[in-house]
């Protein structure tokens, strides 16, 4: 009974969509990577879930990118 409910249910296929799908963060998650020893420094927000929307702001020594 346990192995048909396994099968079922949405956990079977956890392993198989974390291969093929996209990561999905949440409203207001945050996303930062700053690499002190190459002088770069990357800050990422999820702003909209429905359409998805990214807030990004890049910066280093050569440039600065925001969208």
């Amino acid at each position: 009974v346990y192995v048909a409910a396994f099968s079922i249910s949405g956990y079977a296929w956890a392993s198989w969509r974390n291969r093929y799908k996209p990561f999905n963060p949440v409203l207001g998650e945050t996303y930062e990577n700053v690499q002190e020893d190459r002088g770069f420094r990357y800050i990422a927000e999820q702003v909209s879930h429905h359409p998805p929307l990214s807030a990004c702001h890049a910066d280093s020594d050569n440039f600065s990118f925001w969208q």
